[in-house]
């Protein structure tokens, strides 16, 4: 356990001088980010370790984003992480990224409902939910399931509001 915990640490650190070095290398950045995720997953890491390693891996996720190299499971990692690190501002501004590379993905849409849903903005939820119900995306049978529960919530929130 010691000597993986030593190699991760040493890869982690020769990829973070290469890629101070070459930020605009998208298969150094995908492979850092590879190895950020695996070393927030090993459980070696304290509680102040794991948030600075969470916050360097959105920052190279955000990289992938700018160098057009994400794809749809990088917006969905960096948006966990905000939410993780409860920044919902940062996720929602990444949620609108991945609608806009991915507009046929109806993973860029949940991500989105999943926010509004989980900061309990209501009238957010309700306007995405409306433009995913106008959209040309064919739901898979989870993610309809999702959306009808979102709805019904949404619709139980307005009726208990309006009264």
């Amino acid at each position: 356990v010691i000597e993986v915990k030593r190699e991760l640490t040493n890869l982690l650190q020769k990829l973070s001088v290469e890629f101070e070095q070459n930020p605009n290398d998208p298969l150094l950045a995908k492979t850092y980010a590879d190895v950020i995720r695996e070393y927030l997953r090993s459980g070696f890491l304290d509680t102040q370790s794991t948030k600075q390693y969470r916050i360097m891996y959105i920052q190279i996720l955000q990289q992938l984003i700018d160098l057009k190299e994400a794809s749809e499971m990088t917006f969905q990692e960096k948006i966990n992480m905000e939410l993780t690190l409860n920044n919902p501002i940062a996720a929602e501004e990444t949620a609108m990224q991945f609608k806009k590379q991915f507009p046929l993905c109806e993973e860029a849409y949940l991500s989105t409902l999943s926010i509004y849903f989980t900061t309990r903005s209501y009238d957010k939820l309700s306007a995405e939910l409306s433009t995913l119900k106008a959209s040309p995306i064919t739901l898979s049978n989870k993610a309809l399931t999702t959306v009808r529960y979102w709805a019904e919530v949404n619709q139980n929130n307005e009726l208990v509001s309006h009264k």
